[in-house]
């Protein structure tokens, strides 16, 4: 049987050509370097440990730079964390040590890699390398390590209900009561001060489930309460948070509460927003987004 050949036009041959070219130029090679990170002790508080950082490459190449990350809570005992490796030859392994230790309690990445760097007239061009990391929760002596990130069960179920749209028309602050904990609720309070009369305002603020939950809205004011409390319903849990209406007058301070209730590992942002919308298209006429990173990691909880 004969086969059948199917012409293209002389224009489709060349946009496919092109295409492959540039399918071909876009993929970025594979990096030769290998880096594997090893810990030896417990990272218990106050207590050093070790951590060693391996190189190989499958390629010979120069001019290697090798680096121990330490994060905030976790602290050098030895000077080096940073080495620059002349040339890895295929086959040998180029080994560093650092000495730490843990000095607050939560959850610490330590990350070790190297890389090396390519430039031309001064510009990087190119940056190839290898990484490892360990993911630590430490709550004192009690301690979890794994190459693996915990769980994050921290759900928003909340979205920002404003965009930034002249902020510097009203003061604004969120914060803590205290820093989070397994035991006992901690108390979110936005404070808003507009500096203008505000007729078509909403407050609000997200609300979360799975490990960390939200509860109890409260709003107070320098003078008489001028605000409606909305709670959206349960049933609509994808975008459930609790929300005010209603007038603000210049001058004068809100206060709105909610309290936390953490129950199992996880982190997420917090967000409270401003929004006076236009009554005739509802356009946002002033917004303001304040925003707090929240994170709390126990190990009892990661096991």
């Amino acid at each position: 049987m004969l086969a059948r050949f199917r012409w293209f036009p002389l224009s489709l041959l060349v946009t496919f050509g092109l295409l492959a070219l540039l399918a071909v130029a876009c993929t970025q090679p594979s990096s030769p370097i290998r880096a594997r990170l090893t810990l030896t002790g417990e990272p218990a508080i106050g207590k050093p440990v070790v951590f060693t950082l391996d190189i190989t490459s499958s390629e010979p190449i120069t001019d290697v730079t090798s680096v121990i990350t330490l994060p905030a809570g976790v602290e050098a005992l030895s000077e080096a964390t940073q080495w620059t490796i002349p040339r890895v030859d295929v086959g040998q392994h180029y080994s560093f040590s650092t000495t730490a230790q843990v000095v607050e309690d939560g959850y610490h990445v330590i990350y070790g890699g190297a890389y090396k760097e390519s430039y031309y007239q001064g510009q990087l061009t190119a940056r190839h390398g290898g990484g490892d990391s360990f993911h630590i929760i430490v709550e004192g002596d009690d301690t979890w390590v794994s190459k693996s990130p915990p769980e994050n069960t921290w759900r928003s179920t909340g979205s920002i209900g404003a965009s930034p749209e002249r902020p510097e028309l009203v003061d604004t602050e969120l914060k803590l009561s205290g820093p989070l904990a397994a035991e006992g609720l901690i108390e979110v309070t936005y404070t808003v001060t507009p500096r203008i009369d505000l007729t078509n305002v909403e407050v609000g603020l997200d609300g979360f489930l799975g490990g960390l939950s939200a509860a109890s809205p409260q709003i107070s004011t320098s003078g008489e309460t001028t605000m409606t409390l909305l709670v959206v319903p349960e049933a609509l849990e994808f975008s459930r948070s609790t929300r005010w209406v209603g007038v603000m007058q210049q001058g004068q301070t809100y206060t709105f509460r909610i309290t936390l209730d953490v129950t199992d590992n996880g982190s997420n942002e917090l967000y409270a927003w401003v929004n006076e919308r236009d009554p005739t298209d509802g356009h946002t006429v002033v917004g303001k987004v304040d925003k707090l990173d929240l994170q709390y990691y126990r190990p009892r909880w990661a096991r």
